[in-house]
């Protein structure tokens, strides 16, 4: 049987960065494949092994359109050049690098997209922004046409990830 994975990127404490994170465990309590592995790259890897697609999610930068804008980009893994690795840095990784270094070890030969919400705002210690929050509906739509056989309930999903938003960033 076909094996697809959602992998959550981030940063909880650096405002909207923290988006892949929480939209991937709140996916993950409603019963998708879901993992928030943060900036585990060894972690990732391992969830990568084996599956036939992977979605992951992440907070992007301006350079792929208007803060809040919800963005999917396919990765062609067979056509990323080598160059992609050269600042590989094990608590900063792009999707890409994470994806490229799955492949490169021989973990995951698979399908890979990137979907992501645009973002300016990954201040430390800061809440991930309204404007980012209110795209999880859009992204979570977004991964259930990628990946259909999943059966997300976007629904369930999305109070999940509102109520891991009302939730303090540092608990006492």
């Amino acid at each position: 049987m076909p094996k697809a994975v959602i992998l959550g990127l981030g940063n909880r404490l650096a405002g909207d960065d923290a988006f892949g994170v929480l939209a991937a465990e709140a996916l993950q309590e409603c019963g998708a494949p879901a993992a928030s592995v943060e900036l585990d790259v060894f972690e990732a890897v391992e969830l990568l092994r084996d599956a036939d697609k992977a979605v992951i999610v992440d907070a992007l930068g301006t350079e792929w359109g208007k803060p809040g804008e919800v963005v999917a980009l396919e990765v062609q893994l067979e056509n990323v050049d080598v160059e992609v690795l050269r600042n590989l840095w094990a608590h900063r990784i792009t999707p890409v690098q994470l994806l490229a270094t799955a492949w490169g070890v021989g973990a995951f030969k698979g399908k890979a997209w990137i979907v992501g919400v645009v973002s300016d705002n990954v201040e430390f210690l800061s809440p991930v922004s309204q404007r980012t929050a209110d795209s999880f509906h859009e992204v979570c739509e977004l991964i259930c046409r990628l990946l259909p056989e999943l059966r997300i309930d976007c629904s369930c999903a999305g109070n999940r990830f509102r109520e891991k938003l009302s939730r303090p960033l540092v608990q006492p």
